[in-house]
């Protein structure tokens, strides 16, 4: 059995618990149609948006004070404090362009070309809904004795929140079993690039031959990795597995 608590100010909130969180965005979009001849119309657009870092009233958004990123330096002194989950981001630009060709007649033919940028939503909710795996704002109580020894629904015991504050529970022992998520501070937004050429050509009454090329490329996205994953080709782990597949010994 386990049970969660989320922190509210400095007490362990037993019954449900509302996490106000704002998550500020600006975008603004321009676009111009022109014509250079009557059968071609071209498209011409500009996105530009800020995804500013999600913040709540009471200020109770904890990030770590040191980096724990790939790369850094491993640290046993960690402590959540409040702070951004990532640094504003106002260098967002997408570019839109079109261009539509229709050439009339027994052969009719229809082109486009586009090309377009859209940066997609930052999914920055699924860590403020994971805060109760956080330091300092949720914990976890777990009972794995009742049902080992045989206990049925009708005789089940509470599950009760530390008795410590939250506030002195925001920096986690040296070693334990818990985790916690985090977000990279110098986060950047995901991009798609998409682009397609397409041709048709009507090739009889009511019968239209369609050739098309779509293409499509993304960058930054978003994904996840155990920042303290064991590094099995340099800690010797590997080389005493092979030993002991090879039936000897390893120390």
């Amino acid at each position: 059995m386990q049970r969660g608590f989320v922190a509210s100010g400095d007490q362990w909130a037993k019954s449900t618990f509302q996490f106000d969180t704002r998550y500020p965005e600006l975008e603004f979009y321009g676009q111009d149609t022109g014509r250079s001849v009557p059968i071609s119309r071209s498209d011409i657009g500009l996105r530009w948006k800020a995804r500013l870092a999600p913040s709540t009233p009471s200020n109770n958004i904890l990030v770590p004070n040191q980096a724990m990123v790939a790369g850094a330096a491993p640290s046993n002194t960690v402590k959540w404090v409040p702070g951004d989950l990532f640094k504003n981001q106002f260098n967002n630009w997408a570019r839109r362009w079109a261009s539509h060709g229709i050439r009339s007649g027994k052969a009719r033919r229809y082109s486009r070309q586009l090309q377009d940028r859209v940066r997609s939503h930052q999914h920055v909710r699924d860590r403020i809904d994971d805060s109760a795996n956080a330091a300092g704002l949720g914990s976890r109580a777990i009972n794995t004795d009742f049902g080992q020894s045989g206990g049925r629904l009708r005789s089940i015991p509470e599950l009760t929140p530390p008795t410590a504050k939250p506030s002195s529970l925001t920096q986690p022992v040296a070693f334990g079993s818990g985790s916690n998520t985090v977000i990279d501070p110098n986060l950047k937004a995901p991009t798609t690039h998409q682009w397609d050429f397409n041709i048709q050509h009507e090739i009889a009454r009511n019968t239209i031959l369609d050739i098309a090329y779509v293409g499509r490329r993304a960058y930054h996205l978003l994904g996840a990795y155990n920042a303290n994953q064991n590094q099995i080709y340099n800690n010797g782990f590997l080389d005493a597995f092979k030993t002991v597949k090879a039936g000897g010994e390893s120390h």
